[in-house]
């Protein structure tokens, strides 16, 4: 049973399973997928429905085709209903102001959605897999994964997708097309969905503060992200080689070093990758091309994640026993155990547990001819 209830907004409620909805024609259209004879059925995947008209605007799923268009940005919808629902962005009046950023919205709706960004909240679940999603759209597209009908096969690597956008965007990991950029640092994404998460870094409010370095986030679950620079914590393991990594979309960047095909290959050497993103990178140890700067020192880079493991050697931990520096509060931690720890002569007790097995080299083998 859906959970709506009827609110100003959205007056019509559906008998059978309480969804609301905004027009009397909208909960007309819903009221179809109760019915239970569906003769039109998709030649592309298991769905029927009970309307030819329902078929054509399902058949878009699988085509990519968006027929509306805003007449203001450009962006285009396959249905009417998001259309006027997007438009409201471009309204000057603006009442629902969310608390925890400088975002204004038209309707109360829109704000409800936004409010997830902030908490975290991912209310829509697949019943395939357990992954959760912020919107219901977000969940459609995913479920597509599941389906066994995989008709759109890139050529250049044996993925294969149930929908042709999937697989446009999919040819991004190897052309390197990122058409994304953001507009405050310039730096490009290629999904929109990473570009807007990334955005929130330019936030001047920043509620999430981290309590073992100086670092602050405007969403939560960028602090529990980061804080996997502290404990270590690397949740995303590699299914053929058991390399583990903090993100996943780290682990997917690496999955690509086990493809069979590499077609990218250096002119210079013997390697080959299989992104075109990797021979450019590579092609940096042999231009000698350091497109990376660091601002305090200007020492310079080959990797954007070389430069950020840099910057921290700027960060001021200090121990305040001797001269010693450290980007994390945690290696302070681990460090003054040179200053506290006992060292005795016998019996001996290890400030670092790697030093444990260095000791018992050299131990082990004199107690033993003593013995």
């Amino acid at each position: 049973m859906h959970s709506g209830i009827p609110s100003a907004e959205k007056p019509y409620e559906c008998h059978l399973c309480g969804k609301t909805f905004t027009h009397s024609g909208n909960l007309s259209n819903h009221m179809s997928v109760h019915v239970e004879d569906k003769p039109y059925q998709c030649p592309m995947c298991e769905k029927a429905f009970s309307h030819s008209g329902q078929l054509d605007i399902h058949t878009r799923v699988h085509t990519g085709e968006k027929p509306y268009n805003c007449h203001i940005c450009g962006k285009s919808f396959t249905q009417n209903g998001p259309l006027q629902s997007h438009l409201s962005v471009h309204a000057d009046d603006k009442p629902y102001q969310c608390c925890m950023c400088d975002k204004a919205f038209s309707r109360s709706a829109q704000l409800d959605v936004h409010m997830r960004v902030h908490t975290g909240e991912k209310p829509y679940n697949c019943s395939v897999c357990g992954k959760s999603f912020t919107l219901n759209g977000h969940l459609m597209s995913h479920m597509s994964i599941h389906m066994t009908d995989k008709p759109f096969k890139c050529h250049m690597c044996e993925k294969a997708f149930s929908r042709s956008p999937q697989l446009d965007i999919h040819m991004r990991v190897h052309t390197g097309e990122k058409p994304y950029s953001c507009q405050v640092c310039g730096k490009a994404f290629t999904l929109n969905a990473n570009l807007q998460s990334h955005l929130s870094i330019h936030m001047a409010d920043k509620p999430y503060k981290c309590h073992m370095c100086v670092k602050a986030f405007t969403r939560s679950a960028q602090l529990n992200v980061h804080m996997r620079v502290h404990t270590g914590e690397k949740p995303f393991n590699c299914r053929v080689c058991g390399k583990s990594f903090t993100q996943n979309g780290h682990l997917q960047s690496h999955l690509s070093i086990h493809m069979v095909d590499k077609p990218h290959k250096c002119h210079l050497c013997t390697k080959a990758f299989s992104h075109s993103g990797q021979l450019n990178v590579h092609m940096r140890i042999h231009s000698g091309e350091k497109p990376y700067s660091c601002m305090v020192c200007a020492k310079t880079f080959t990797l954007k994640a070389n430069l950020i493991a840099h910057l921290s050697v700027h960060i001021p931990y200090k121990c305040h026993l001797c001269d010693k520096a450290f980007s994390r509060a945690g290696d302070v931690k681990v460090h003054m155990r040179v200053h506290t720890a006992e060292k005795p002569t016998s019996n001996r007790s290890y400030s670092l547990p790697s030093n444990l097995p260095e000791h018992q080299r050299y131990e082990l083998p004199n107690a033993q001819q003593h013995s």
